[in-house]
């Protein structure tokens, strides 16, 4: 979380050039985690070892924008004092200052699936999950920011996030961006002064017995606006806790924007534009070509739909009052 951040920005670099020495500072009551920088001023994770003794050769871990090295010896300074044990060092590598923020709030995943008390192998892990974070940072983006952006900010207005961010999705498979299997929601966004968007034929035919809502808004960059950095930090709070919903969340939002993650971090959006724009249809509501029309030899279909002048959606129209639907609006 952004407490972790304040924690990083308040340490000063050891005075050394090399070697696993970190000036760090608790971040859980028991000391087991730690925040520290290194000797040339990277931030790093620091968890401590089970015990003080190496428990067998682990292979390291080298991705684009972090290293990790299992129950290394290290000396870590902290409030002038310096303590020597064995921790795993997740250190990141990158050069990209949103970058490092986006990492280090990503340790709460890791902070709260391991809690106070846990073995080595807890730890390798665990920290194995993490770091398959991270392996699509060097993968081309399945999505625009923008596409981002607007699921984000539907996320961060909606009445439950934790509720669409268990449904959030985003691989090439998913034909929705939220699924909860039988409720399921479609974002669709537009720089465009007309509330137009393309679907699948899919998205606007889904299975029998699914009930699929669309929210469209009109998203435009605007540099007083509010970033995709700022939507994550505010919506995190909301899912503290609990660590597949944290790890999905991450999960997604690198998977989305890939190698394009350092420039689309700080990319803004305007804040007030997308909420007075917001709205949501059900599909029966909105001009679409039924699948039963479309032959067999036929596939991959998409067309524009202009939502103008369709009917919007509102409570009264829900069926279930729990649902994703109904946390979404």
């Amino acid at each position: 979380m952004d407490r972790i951040i304040q924690l990083f920005r308040s340490l000063s670099a050891p005075g050394v050039k090399e070697g696993n020495i970190f000036s760090a500072i608790k971040i859980n009551k028991s000391g087991n985690f730690r925040v520290g920088i290194s000797p040339d001023k990277m931030p790093s994770l620091l968890f401590a070892s089970a015990s003080d003794k190496s428990v067998g050769t682990v292979g390291n871990i080298i991705l684009r924008n972090i290293t990790v090295i299992f129950d290394a010896k290290c000396s870590i300074i902290d409030n002038n004092r310096t303590e020597e044990g064995f921790f795993t060092i997740i250190k990141f590598i990158g050069e990209n200052e949103l970058l490092v923020n986006h990492f280090l709030r990503s340790a709460e995943v890791l902070t709260s699936s391991l809690g106070n008390r846990y073995t080595n192998e807890q730890i390798k892990r665990e920290i194995y999950k993490f770091v398959e974070l991270f392996t699509s940072l060097s993968e081309p983006p399945i999505k625009t920011a923008q596409g981002l952006w607007a699921e984000l900010f539907v996320i961060e207005r909606s009445s439950n996030s934790r509720k669409l961010v268990a449904a959030w999705h985003a691989t090439p498979e998913d034909k929705f961006d939220f699924n909860a299997g039988n409720e399921r929601v479609e974002v669709k966004s537009t720089s465009k002064d007309k509330r137009s968007h393309r679907f699948s034929i899919i998205q606007l035919n889904p299975p029998e017995g699914t009930r699929v809502m669309i929210a469209s808004l009109f998203a435009r960059r605007s540099a007083g606006g509010r970033s995709i950095e700022r939507l994550i930090s505010d919506i995190q709070p909301s899912l503290a806790g609990d660590v597949e919903m944290l790890r999905n969340f991450f999960f997604v939002i690198n998977q989305t924007l890939g190698n394009s993650i350092s420039d689309s971090l700080s990319i803004t959006f305007d804040y007030e534009v997308a909420k007075e724009s917001v709205a949501f249809y059900a599909i029966k509501n909105i001009p679409r070509i039924m699948s039963e029309y479309i032959p067999a030899e036929v596939s991959a279909v998409s067309f524009e739909v202009d939502l103008s002048a369709a009917k919007q959606l509102d409570h009264n129209d829900i069926e279930d009052k729990n649902g994703l639907i109904a946390a979404t609006l």
